[in-house]
């Protein structure tokens, strides 16, 4: 388990485009949250205490409960590990009609080609 937990975590701190100084500063430089202690945790050879993963999930917005579930399903990318804004274009895109989520896909796939 804490190999998926340190793998949730690079996901989610690569996703907001964190450096690990990043995340130890959000950590307050916290008893084992340094960028070194941190990065063991990310590979999973670090068991850190429950409070630590706790103020990590606090550093993310979320709670640890929702940390661990994604750990837990760790084979895809689960809604808790999502940016707020990819979440409400989540939402957004569940809330209307087909014809639309096309327009919506087309548009989407389209800007990403232009990347």
């Amino acid at each position: 388990m804490y190999k998926q937990l340190g793998s949730v975590i690079r996901r989610i701190r690569e996703q907001r485009k964190w450096s690990l100084g990043d995340l130890a500063e959000k950590l307050e430089f916290r008893r084992g949250a340094d960028t070194s202690g941190l990065q063991r945790l990310e590979r999973g050879t670090k068991r850190a205490p429950l409070d630590l993963y706790a103020a990590v999930a606090s550093a993310f917005e979320m709670p640890l409960s929702e940390l661990i579930s994604a750990a837990e399903r760790q084979g895809g990318l689960s809604p808790e590990v999502l940016l707020p804004e990819e979440r409400e274009l989540l939402v957004a895109y569940r809330v209307m009609e087909s014809s639309a989520q096309q327009h919506y896909l087309a548009i989407a796939k389209g800007l990403a080609n232009k990347e």
